[in-house]
């Protein structure tokens, strides 16, 4: 079993530099990656894209409900190497963190319990080599066993397939498969840190709650890598009593020089309501599992480039708006949640992690095999 991280949803940061790398279409990419792994063994091969969906949706429901018991702003991330430096350097991040798994963890919760019949193991491409510290840490398991077996960087992926292709070898391509027949969570813009906020805005869209108009737009905050976001909340919206506004302010930050700024923020108190947070500048795009270029920023323009032909491929001449394209994401994730939890018996409120009580592994210890996790390709049992 592999699953396919795609950020933005059915836009892979992975798949995109295979494709920017290799000079070819992102959908050939994305074929040549999922012949690449029924090659080495896997049964399935599933688009990630699902699974982020259901990781934001989560939040976003969390967040509604539990705004008044948590301490504020949230700060949501899918970036293990914050989650190591919060636990590590700037520990007083921890009270804000969402306990929302990430793409990679949710993915393994329900292959895990069964979403595929007879597929025992998980393997995850992901843009990260900090991927791997999350896959290896004891506390994300289901029941004994690890929710993520195995998981390979961009690079890695890439080194697989030059191996496979060289001379007259060729690897036969195939199709990723919908988590659930019929899903629409496969559709959606989102951006390169989860889609979180987006995700947010569209739910409180979907139930009412937010003023005609009032959605708001991304705007540069701080500097290019901290964007601010502001929605307008109808009088009836629950949040406008728990937060004492009527204005919801999200933050798109990524850096650690920007971490840092975020912790002098809250200690300052600023009006901020729930923070996307990451590494890597600019987000997942630029994750230190992909390719090292001469040249970064035209390697990012141009992974960027692959990936914005994409979303034009699948979602039309932009005729749909941004909003519209996010509210039929969230209630596409709405439906799978319920389809598959229904189906698998899974508690989706009882999905939560712990960044507190986690136990920090370095790299060297990963590298080394020493945690007992992090299993070769060879052992996988598909």
């Amino acid at each position: 079993m592999v699953s396919l991280p795609l950020y933005p949803p059915r836009v892979s940061q992975s798949i995109s530099a295979v494709a920017a790398t290799r000079g070819i279409p992102y959908s050939e990419a994305e074929r040549l990656l999922a012949g690449l792994f029924t090659s080495l063994g896997a049964r399935c091969v599933l688009s990630g894209a699902t699974f982020q969906a259901m990781s934001a949706y989560l939040e976003a429901d969390r967040f509604i409900a539990e705004a008044g018991k948590t301490k504020l702003p949230v700060v949501v991330s899918l970036c293990p190497g914050e989650v190591v430096y919060a636990t590590k350097t700037k520990r007083s991040l921890l009270p804000y963190m969402s306990d929302v798994p990430s793409q990679q963890s949710v993915a393994g919760h329900y292959i895990k319990a069964g979403l595929v019949p007879g597929c025992t193991s998980h393997m995850s491409l992901q843009p990260c080599f900090d991927r791997k510290l999350e896959a290896a840490d004891p506390a994300n398991v289901y029941g004994s066993t690890p929710l993520t077996d195995f998981t390979l960087s961009t690079t890695e992926a890439l080194g697989l397939i030059q191996e496979r292709t060289e001379g007259d070898a060729s690897i036969p391509p195939c199709d990723t498969v919908a988590v659930v027949e019929g899903g629409q969570a496969e559709m959606g813009s989102g951006n390169s840190m989860g889609g979180y906020g987006d995700m947010l805005a569209a739910v409180l869209s979907l139930r009412g709650w937010v003023q005609e108009g009032g959605m708001g737009e991304w705007q540069k905050g701080r500097n290019m890598h901290w964007l601010v976001r502001h929605v307008s909340l109808t009088p009836d919206c629950p949040l406008v009593q728990t937060l004492g506004t009527d204005t919801l302010t999200l933050a798109r930050v990524s850096s650690f020089k920007n971490t840092v700024n975020l912790t002098n923020a809250l200690k300052r108190k600023e009006k901020i309501h729930m923070v996307e947070l990451g590494a890597c500048p600019g987000g997942c795009i630029n994750g230190g599992a992909q390719l090292a270029p001469e040249r970064e920023r035209e390697y990012d323009l141009r992974t960027l480039k692959v990936a914005g032909e994409v979303l034009a491929e699948r979602f039309g001449s932009g005729t749909e708006d941004q909003d519209t394209l996010d509210r039929a994401l969230a209630e596409g994730a709405r439906s799978v949640i319920d389809r598959v939890c229904t189906g698998l018996k899974v508690d989706a409120s009882a999905l939560r992690v712990s960044h507190e009580s986690r136990r920090v592994l370095s790299p060297d210890a990963v590298a080394a095999g020493k945690t007992g996790v992090q299993v070769s390709l060879a052992d996988l049992q598909w």
